[in-house]
């Protein structure tokens, strides 16, 4: 009986350490989802009395997470650890890192970012244009530069990506910063970047856990004019339009008259052999309250712009009292 209950014993006590093993390692996972004490907050402000915000280096792999108040290990840091960061990049990849801004005190109104150039011991610098926040802005859908205002709220934490473009920098330390200005007080994080080792495929877009990805937010692949490989540049032949796995004859009033399809019925594979999908031409009609039907009588049909992936085509159709202009 004895030996029964020290087994029970003995089982419970290693499920106890197990069970408090996998909260250690679930909190050591998860450091960034763990908050701050007010005891630990107050420790931590004591030591910058001066200041308005606070502002934490994070490397790209620590997501900063939290926006309501400030994880519990960043009130461990000392002021260096605060005011510098230093980062470990390959040759040729999109580098990315975050700084975090907390508004403890009121709150902040049009956040601005500075960039320094970075510069390594021999004096050769890297432009400080290579260096992007994705949170003030960049290129839309369109291709057009945008910015943002970045306000924050007191109480909470924004979290600025930041980007680095190195694709044409050589090997080596580089020193710069990066500034933060809110509410007419300029803050400092000193950059120490570290590249060295093999080239970076692709810019590191290869391994998403690298978050170089971020980058395509400002691309402009895809807003020419020109086509995606694989696919075939739109032909015209008369007034007949080729596009890939589709012929659309234009008809003298500006509108369809034709529309054939060369797709299989899965959509996966081309056939020989067409499809009519439009048989009767378009037609706009116009009709009064009496019933009569206007006829518009087309003028000269005129392809204005041809390229790779796009065609234009005018026409204006006349009456003695409508005209309709079809583009």
């Amino acid at each position: 009986m004895e030996q029964s209950n020290f087994n029970k014993t003995g089982l419970l006590t290693l499920t106890i350490i197990w069970l408090a093993l996998a909260g250690w390692a679930q909190d050591k996972k998860n450091t960034m989802q763990i908050y701050a004490s007010e005891m630990e907050q107050e420790a931590l402000l004591a030591k910058f009395p001066d200041r308005g915000f606070l502002l934490f280096p994070e490397v790209r792999e620590q997501s900063i997470q939290l926006r309501d108040g400030i994880p519990s290990v960043w009130t461990r840091r000392d002021r260096s650890q605060m005011e510098t960061i230093e980062l470990n990049a390959q040759p040729g990849e999109y580098f990315v890192f975050q700084i975090g801004v907390w508004a403890f005190k009121n709150d902040l109104e049009d956040v601005q970012i500075e960039f320094s150039n970075l510069i390594d011991r021999s004096g050769y610098s890297y432009a400080a244009g290579k260096m992007t926040c994705f949170n003030k802005g960049g290129i839309d859908f369109r291709g057009n530069s945008f910015s943002k205002e970045i306000n924050v709220r007191q109480g909470r934490v924004q979290a600025l990506w930041i980007g680095i473009d190195l694709k044409d920098i050589k090997e080596g330390n580089y020193t710069g910063s990066v500034s933060i200005i809110a509410n007419g007080e300029k803050q400092f994080v000193s950059l120490l970047l570290n590249i060295a080792g093999e080239p970076v495929l692709n810019h590191g877009y290869n391994e998403g856990r690298q978050l170089s990805r971020l980058s395509w937010l400002n691309s402009t692949v895809g807003i020419n004019e020109e086509i995606t490989k694989g696919f075939t540049n739109i032909s015209l032949e008369e007034n007949t339009i080729s596009i890939f796995g589709r012929t659309l004859k234009v008809a003298a009033n500006g509108l369809p008259a034709s529309i054939t399809s060369y797709f299989s019925h899965s959509n996966q594979s081309l056939v020989e052999t067409g499809e009519s999908i439009v048989d009767n031409p378009f037609r706009f009609i116009i009709e009064k309250k009496n019933g009569e039907i206007v006829s518009l009588v087309p003028g000269k049909l005129i392809f204005v712009e041809n390229t790779p992936s796009k065609l234009v085509w005018r026409v204006m159709n006349t009456s003695a009292e409508f005209d309709l202009e079809c583009t």
